[in-house]
């Protein structure tokens, strides 16, 4: 066997046994059961030591891991179903706040708050918010001074 894939192998029968001790310290029977413990693995890992475990994972390093691994097919399409629902989700706010939904509209679709709809806002670089829009700077006007052809400013008013 592939010493990569061993290590692959101890690393997820690692994570194993740790997933299984939190849930025996929180006394979480049902996970430990659906994972196949019974009552001698249960007394077996309350019994590991620091020493123990080290020597377990040199090990698992050594023969791979001793786990039947198998994927809930149903469980994982829902899943991504749910992770795909979710990012339109997010994909259609994200649109109709660049194209400058207000936050009413975006309220009353998303019960979003002021907070989540300016930070949308920032994420898609819309900065300009609700209130007067800044000042526009004008040129002062122009006078025509006869026929020479020049024009200047309006008397009072400083050329730019």
């Amino acid at each position: 066997m592939d010493v990569l894939m061993r290590h692959k192998e101890a690393q997820l029968t690692r994570a194993l046994l740790t997933y299984a001790a939190e849930c025996l310290h929180d006394g979480d029977y049902a996970a430990l059961r659906d994972l196949g413990f019974g009552e001698e693995e249960l007394r077996s890992l309350q019994s590991l030591t620091i020493e123990t475990v080290t020597l377990l994972s040199h090990h698992l390093q050594l023969h791979g891991h001793v786990l039947q691994v198998r994927l809930d097919r149903g469980a994982f399409r829902q899943l991504l179903a749910q992770v795909h629902r979710e990012s339109e989700r997010t994909h259609l706010k994200r649109e109709l706040v660049r194209r400058e939904a207000p936050a009413g509209l975006m309220a009353s679709l998303y019960d979003m708050g002021i907070r989540e709809y300016t930070s949308l806002r920032r994420a898609v670089r819309l900065t300009r918010g609700p209130g007067r829009p800044p000042p526009i700077r004008m040129r002062p006007p122009l006078r025509w001074s006869g026929g020479h052809g020049r024009t200047t400013t309006a008397p009072g008013i400083p050329r730019s």
